[in-house]
This record gives structure tokens, C-alpha cells and sequence, in this order.
């Protein structure tokens, strides 16, 4: 338990702050997107490999790396290697799902809007439309977030075009 504790304390600071004096300009608006974040927090933590590899899959043909890279103002919800783990998938093997299938629970861990930590507390509990359409069940109290059952563990990843939460499970589409 100390163990899982000191790791997530250390990713933690690692990712806060490595990301936020090296990203905020002169305006006070980081200059990178949700992709170029997600891959600098993969860079320095080496935790989102599977997540990236998925977005990155052939069937796609770039889409989902190109709408999450230009549409504005969006929520991720990103799932680490270890989530995607716990469903036994991995970077060799996530493309290897069915591109439909895989799309709609990508899709389903983007939110159509910038909502910070913060926000999305003030809004619990209450659902949330994905991008995929479906809706998400956000709850929580202070430093307990939940998105379907998945708790965001490192908030507020600020990027130009919204924030990423990383999340410690892979949510679910419904049936």
C-alpha cells in the first residue's frame, strides 16, 4: 500500500512539474495539444504506451490522433498501461480488437468540452455525454473523482485544446 502510494506521489510530481512551467507561454495558454500532452506525460512517465498505440491503430487511418489533436475544447479521460493491463490488453495487442469496438471506447473517454478537476466537481453528480454519445456517470467528492466507476488520479493536465485526467480503469461503453 505505501509502495502503490509513494509511486503515485512520484508520478504526480514528475507530471506537475515537468508539464506546467514548461508548456505555459507568455499568455498564460499552453502551447500543446491533448496528443502532444498525452505523449510528453508518456515521455516521462511511460504509462499511456497502450493508450497511444490504440489512437494510433491503422483501421483509424489517423482520425482519432487528428480530432483529438484539433478539436477544441475536449476532456480526456486517459486509462494508464495498467488499466488497459487489467482487460489484458497491451501496445501489441490493442489493435488487434475489433476497430469499431475499439473506437467506440476511445471516443467514449473524451468529453465534447473543457472541464477542469475542479469543475467537474462542482458538477457531480451528474452524467456526462461522451463523444461517442453515450452518457458517463461523473460523482465524487474532494480528491475522490469518479467517471463510470474510474477514478481520476492525476487531474488537470492543462493542453491548448482542453485537459486530460488520467484515470485508473477503462471505462465501458453500455451494452
Amino acid at each position: 500500500m505505501f509502495r502503490k502510494f509513494i509511486a503515485g506521489a512520484l508520478l504526480a510530481t514528475l507530471a506537475l512539474s515537468a508539464l506546467a512551467p514548461a508548456t505555459i507561454g507568455a499568455d498564460s495558454k499552453p502551447s500543446k495539444n491533448i496528443v502532444e500532452r498525452a505523449i510528453q506525460l508518456n515521455d516521462l512517465t511511460g504509462s499511456f504506451d497502450t493508450l497511444l498505440t490504440a489512437a494510433q491503430c491503422p483501421a483509424f487511418a489517423g482520425d482519432v490522433v487528428e480530432a483529438l489533436a484539433t478539436t477544441p475544447d475536449i476532456t480526456l479521460f486517459a486509462p494508464t498501461d495498467r488499466a488497459f493491463r487489467q482487460l489484458g490488453l497491451n501496445p501489441g495487442n490493442v489493435c488487434g480488437v475489433d476497430a469499431g469496438a475499439l473506437g467506440n471506447i476511445l471516443t467514449y473517454h473524451v468529453y465534447p468540452g473543457a472541464v477542469s478537476y475542479r469543475q467537474a466537481l462542482r458538477l457531480a453528480p451528474t452524467t456526462l455525454e461522451m463523444l461517442n454519445g453515450d452518457d458517463a456517470r461523473l460523482r465524487g467528492g474532494w480528491w475522490n473523482l469518479r467517471i463510470d466507476g474510474a477514478r481520476v488520479i492525476l487531474p488537470n493536465i492543462r493542453a491548448s485544446n482542453g485537459f486530460i485526467h488520467v484515470i485508473n480503469k477503462v471505462m465501458s461503453p453500455p451494452a
